[in-house]
């Protein structure tokens, strides 16, 4: 008996979710950093050749952070009972084939820190999310659920965060599954 992966009631249509502005303004502020620091002694010195090779390399460095936090500023994302869209680029539940959810934090952060990166796969389309996305527990749950339906196996570290967020799954003991 398949049940529908938990998430948004049918009833529902869809919900939104991005980024919010409070989680981009430090990658902004680390991007002009980057960018003012870089660029700062080309304009009161006349750099030496590997210099500007580093400075180039650091101006670049940072100008891809910035199109990136750019990038996240105008992501919108769609989670229904179907599926889970970027933008145009939707991923339906019943074609999806791989679940992956990373758990990142510092060194010395206390327990429960950090950031969370999900993965979705499916025939042609790759749709990737962290935690600062608003309503990331609902698409994680709703992943989740998708990927039990489908009899998707996780690997170790997977299995360990969806657990981390309170949602147990097909293991990796589970014979029925295929890995996710």
């Amino acid at each position: 008996m398949n049940t529908p992966p938990p998430g948004p009631r049918p009833d529902t249509l869809s919900t939104e979710h991005r980024y919010p502005p409070r989680s981009l303004v430090r990658d902004y502020l680390l991007a002009a950093a980057g960018l003012a620091i870089a660029l700062t002694p080309f304009v009161f010195a006349r750099p030496g050749t590997t210099a500007m090779v580093i400075l180039g390399i650091v101006a670049g460095l940072a100008g891809f952070l910035a199109l990136r936090t750019g990038r996240r500023q105008v992501a919108r994302f769609t989670l229904s009972a179907a599926g889970f869209a970027r933008g145009g680029q939707g991923l339906d539940w019943a074609d999806l084939a791989g679940v992956r959810l990373r758990h990142f934090s510092p060194r010395r952060a206390a327990p429960g820190s950090g950031l969370m990166e999900l993965r979705l796969a499916g025939p042609g389309i790759r749709i990737t999310v962290d935690s600062e996305l608003e309503g990331f527990l609902a698409v994680a749950r709703a992943a989740h659920g998708a990927a039990r339906a489908k009899g998707l196996r996780f690997d170790a570290a997977t299995e360990a965060n969806f657990r981390a967020l309170g949602l147990a799954g097909p293991g990796l003991d589970d014979p029925g599954g295929t890995p996710a």
